[in-house]
């Protein structure tokens, strides 16, 4: 089985602890300006990280790594992962963009292999600033893509001027000679006249000016302010699940979707909580809206198709289980290795209990051929060989 060639512009990489919601903002706003990121905690299923992080780093151009607080200490250890990431990006040339938080500071000394990490240009992440910080993340990938297609595929977002109307037209009046004396009098009249109604129009327009910019700034603030108490809620929920607190992070999950109910990564998360909990009805339903507002996303996919397994809904498992199946086949969309042995393994399980055992040995040697040496897909096939020569 191959996996899918998925084309990211920026793989994003940090330390769990003290830089997981930072990488989670950044990417956020990395995506609504059009980039494809990839975030080890949204684009590997839960609970696997192993070498396909390093195929990522090589298929992806720019590597943006988030610098905490003592976040290279245990870079002196070998099997580090963040070293790990750090050195394969080095070593395949990518575009690397370091950010530095608050109070980081680089060891007097680095591994060899991540030694030139504090030649590359850094920026430095800020709350104040947010925007400019941004700006300066985009710049710096921007400015690769530019090399790399010839082309430029960043636009920066418009801006908006508000100005007063243009004066009205006045009439061309050429007066005779005549008429020059008694004209010219009519003449300046109105000129007065025009002038004190253009001083009053720019007087009405200044004023309309100041008081929509205030009523657009007041909306923005509540709309900024909206959305970070969103994001509080929304990162002390992925908080509270590391460390197991499961029931508090479910009630955080839902004050964040109370005010942004579109979020589907909150969803998602929500979902996984859920399932963790043993409510699998409502972890279901919460896949399926995460789903629902972004299709094809492997790990609600993977997610789904378990809650729906444990539940006992075997024919909406096998349906699940089928659809996800045939579009890794197919290259329409990719599993890791050990998400794939997962995948096929408890469709393998599902096949089993309906009956299938035909079907349920082939699912599971393919569960052995994408992670050989786990056990339990070993023992299913046992179980299953042994059903279908029985038949029963």
């Amino acid at each position: 089985m191959t996996r899918q060639q998925i084309s990211y512009d920026v793989f994003l990489s940090y330390r769990r602890e003290g830089g997981d919601a930072q990488a989670l903002i950044i990417r956020e706003k990395l995506v609504q300006r059009g980039l494809r990121v990839f975030l080890d905690v949204t684009d590997l299923h839960k609970g696997y990280f192993d070498e396909a992080l390093l195929q990522y780093i090589d298929e992806t151009p720019s590597f943006i790594v988030i610098l905490s607080p003592g976040s290279l200490d245990r870079c002196q250890e070998e099997g580090d992962w963040l070293r790990r990431e750090i050195a394969q990006a080095i070593k395949a040339g990518k575009n690397i963009v370091p950010v530095l938080m608050k109070g980081f500071r680089f060891p007097p000394k680095l591994p060899e292999d991540i030694s030139t990490l504090p030649r590359h240009q850094a920026v430095e992440y800020s709350h104040s600033y947010h925007q400019a910080m941004i700006e300066s993340i985009l710049a710096s990938v921007e400015a690769e893509r530019v090399d790399r297609q010839g082309k430029h595929v960043y636009v920066q977002p418009k801006q908006t001027n508000v100005t007063g109307s243009p004066p009205p037209f006045l009439p061309n009046t050429e007066l005779t000679p005549v008429r020059a004396t008694f004209g010219s009098r009519i003449y300046r009249s109105l000129r007065i006249r025009w002038i004190v109604s253009a001083a009053l129009a720019v007087c009405v327009v200044a004023g309309a000016a100041v008081w929509w910019s205030r009523r657009d700034y007041s909306a923005n603030y509540e709309n900024s302010s909206r959305h970070k108490v969103f994001l509080k809620h929304k990162y002390d929920g992925i908080d509270l699940m590391r460390g197991g607190h499961v029931d508090e992070a479910i009630k955080e999950y839902r004050d964040a979707l109370a005010m942004e109910p579109n979020d589907d990564y909150t969803h998602f998360s929500l979902a996984e909580a859920l399932a963790q909990q043993g409510d699998l009805r409502g972890a279901i339903a919460e896949y399926r809206e995460s789903l629902r507002l972004r299709p094809g996303q492997s790990n609600a996919e993977v997610g789904l198709a378990n809650a729906l397994f444990r539940a006992g809904n075997l024919d909406g498992a096998i349906s699940e289980y089928r659809a996800i199946t045939n579009a890794n086949r197919k290259d329409d969309w990719s599993l890791d290795p050990s998400t794939t042995a997962l995948v096929h393994n408890n469709y393998g399980l599902a096949l089993l209990e309906k009956g299938d055992a035909e079907d349920a040995v082939l699912e599971f040697r393919l569960a052995i051929k994408a992670k050989p040496g786990w056990q339990e897909p070993e023992d299913n096939l046992r179980k299953a060989l042994a059903r279908s020569q029985t038949g029963h």
